[in-house]
């Protein structure tokens, strides 16, 4: 994958928010009010300006809006990088975090997150353009696994119903042109592709 592909669109980039502070959120967090949750460190606030950097100098387009997650750190990290583009807020992001820390999920809570994270990557973005969403890490034995801060993935949607391809893992666009990619096999996300 290069940058070239990115520029002509079609894809969704799905970043982790920058890196958080130490600690958790409250049990309960109230999305709209900050002190509530794990926010950005200063390095997770230069990582999000650098993200944004690269984009508007390689000339990657995305779509007008960027889709976020509620919580504080991924708006914060959405405004930082794409200070131009408005926010669009997916409430159902933040159940991603569900999946890691409320170990009393059913599995049938399971798979309504992910059904609801598939149908979003499902959907392709505007001709000529890429889709940015900012959300979470996963539990490490979900097929996207654990992402580190800042780290995106490219993933090609298919269409509704038709699933979607993970094209690279772990991607670092202030690197190389080139992405280093990872194989991802998974009995939890059968709809994703393998390099």
């Amino acid at each position: 994958m290069t940058i070239e592909k990115l520029q002509n669109g079609g894809y969704i980039i799905y970043f982790r928010h920058g890196e958080a502070t130490v600690g958790k959120d409250e049990p309960t967090v109230i999305f709209e009010n900050c002190e509530t949750q794990r926010n950005l460190s200063e390095t997770g606030k230069q990582q999000a300006i650098l993200i944004g950097k690269v984009f508007r100098e390689k000339g990657i387009p995305i779509e007008p809006f960027v889709i976020s997650s509620p919580f504080c750190r991924a708006l914060d990290t959405a405004k930082l990088a794409f200070s131009n583009n408005p926010i669009r807020i997916e409430r159902s992001l933040a159940k991603i975090v569900d999946l890691s820390e409320v170990p009393t999920l059913t599995d049938a809570e399971r798979k309504v997150i992910i059904d609801d994270f598939i149908r979003l990557l499902e959907r392709p973005p505007s001709s000529g353009q890429n889709k940015v969403i900012i959300g979470h890490s996963f539990p490490k034995e979900l097929e996207l696994g654990n992402i580190d801060y800042m780290t995106g993935i490219v993933i090609k949607p298919k269409g509704r119903g038709n699933g979607y391809e993970v094209v690279f893992v772990n991607i670092d666009l202030s690197q190389s042109d080139h992405f280093k990619s990872e194989p991802l096999h998974s009995e939890l996300f059968p709809y994703l592709g393998e390099d």
